[in-house]
């Protein structure tokens, strides 16, 4: 079964995967998607919230991520 994640960037050439609170755990884990659809509504849904954050002041210009900057892979 494929899985998948998103990355973004972190410095250069290097990505790191985007991450969830898991309540469970009370602990950060790296977001698995089950289908490539799934990966790019938790994308979209990141980019509203960011959009929405931007709006209410929370957010400058340059702390916010692009759509581009968001890749979604195959889980080694």
């Amino acid at each position: 079964m494929t899985q998948y994640i998103v990355t973004l960037p972190l410095d250069g050439q290097d990505r790191i995967p985007l991450t969830v609170f898991d309540k469970d755990s009370n602990k950060l884990q790296t977001a698995v998607f089950a289908s490539v659809e799934e990966a790019a509504q938790v994308v979209a849904d990141e980019l509203t919230e960011q959009d929405d954050h931007y709006r209410k002041g929370l957010l400058q210009p340059s702390e916010m991520n692009d759509v581009t900057d968001y890749k979604i892979e195959v889980m080694q």
